[in-house]
C-alpha cells in the first residue's frame, strides 16, 4: 500500500520540460608540447547551442538529457625566429549528456544544480593562420654548400581532414552546471545556466609516434527558455 501511495505522489509531481539555449563558451586547451619551446598554446571562445529535455520525478529531483553542439578550439603562435607564425583551430563537437538535476526555490523563481557525464563526437575542424616555408639552397663553392634560406610566409584558411593516426574523434567526460529560471507563465520559463565540459579523452589517437596528448575543458554561459508539460500538484 505504501509503495502504491508513493507512486501516486511521484506521478502527481512528475513533469516534462524541453527547451532551447545558446551562448558563449571558452575552451581551455592542454597539450604536452615536449621540447617545442617556441610553441605557445591558448584557449579560444566559441558558440554553444543545446536542447535540454528533463523529467522531474519530484519537486526537487529530476533526470536530464541534452543534445548539445559545442565549439571548441585553441590558438597557437610561435616565438623566436618563427615570430609571426600562428594558427587558430576551430573544432566542432556534438555532446549528449545525462545528468541528475537537483532544484530548489519557489514556483516563480527556481535554481538547480546538475551533475553527470557525457558522450560525444568530434564532427569537424577548421584552421586559419600564417605559416612559413623555406626556398633557395645554392652551392657556395665546389665540394661544399652554403644554404641561403629564403623564408616566406603564406596565409591559409582551410578545412582540416581527419587522420586516424593523429585524431581521436570519440569524446566523453564529466559535466556539471548551475542555473536559475524564472517562470514567466505556468508553461514558459526563462533560463540562465553556467556549464563545464571536462573531457577525459585524449584527442590524439596515439598511433603516431610524434602526436602529443591533447585535452579540452570547456566552460559555457548560456541563455534560453524551456516549456513545461504537466502540472505539479
Amino acid at each position: 500500500m505504501s509503495i502504491f501511495v508513493l507512486t501516486l505522489c511521484i506521478g502527481a509531481r512528475a513533469q516534462w520540460s524541453v527547451g532551447v539555449m545558446a551562448g558563449y563558451d571558452y575552451n581551455a586547451y592542454s597539450m604536452a608540447k615536449g621540447y617545442a619551446y617556441d610553441y605557445r598554446y591558448g584557449g579560444m571562445g566559441g558558440l554553444e547551442v543545446t536542447v535540454p529535455v528533463q523529467y522531474d520525478f519530484l519537486d526537487w529531483l529530476g533526470v536530464r538529457m541534452d543534445v548539445s553542439y559545442v565549439q571548441k578550439g585553441h590558438t597557437m603562435h610561435r616565438t623566436g625566429v618563427y615570430e609571426g607564425m600562428w594558427t587558430d583551430t576551430r573544432d566542432h563537437y556534438l555532446h549528449v549528456p545525462l545528468m541528475l538535476s537537483f532544484s530548489f526555490g519557489g514556483r516563480k523563481v527556481r535554481g538547480w544544480v546538475d551533475a553527470g557525464g557525457y558522450v560525444g563526437g568530434w564532427l569537424a575542424s577548421r584552421q586559419k593562420g600564417v605559416e612559413s616555408y623555406v626556398i633557395g639552397n645554392e652551392p657556395a663553392q665546389e665540394g661544399s654548400f652554403v644554404y641561403y634560406q629564403d623564408v616566406r610566409a603564406y596565409h591559409f584558411n582551410e578545412k582540416v581532414e581527419f587522420d586516424s593516426r593523429r585524431d581521436r574523434r570519440f569524446d566523453a567526460g564529466l559535466t556539471g552546471l548551475a542555473g536559475v529560471g524564472w517562470r514567466v507563465t505556468p508553461l514558459v520559463e526563462l533560463r540562465l545556466e553556467g556549464v563545464c565540459w571536462y573531457s577525459l579523452i585524449d584527442t590524439a589517437s596515439g598511433t603516431a609516434d610524434n602526436v602529443a596528448p591533447r585535452y579540452n575543458t570547456t566552460w559555457a554561459l548560456r541563455l534560453g527558455c524551456a516549456f513545461h508539460f504537466g502540472e505539479r500538484k
